[in-house]
């Protein structure tokens, strides 16, 4: 059984997801700032500040793409 999702339905499940993701990763920049720090890219707080930075404004373009 073959099913066929319409191009609207896809675009708006992406900007959903994406959109739970940024807030997600907005979330753990601030627990970063607050001092209460868990690792999501990377075991290096540093590292994983600037990886969490860079995958925020990705998933903001993508957004803007989608008309977010």
């Amino acid at each position: 059984m073959k099913v066929e999702i319409p191009d609207e339905a896809v675009g708006h499940v992406v900007r959903q997801d994406l959109s739970f993701m940024l807030a997600s990763l907005r979330a753990d920049l601030q627990r970063h700032k607050n001092g209460q720090w868990c690792a999501v890219f990377s075991a290096n707080k540093k590292e994983d500040v600037k990886q969490i930075k860079a995958t925020i404004t990705a998933f903001e373009t993508v957004l803007r793409y989608y008309g977010e």
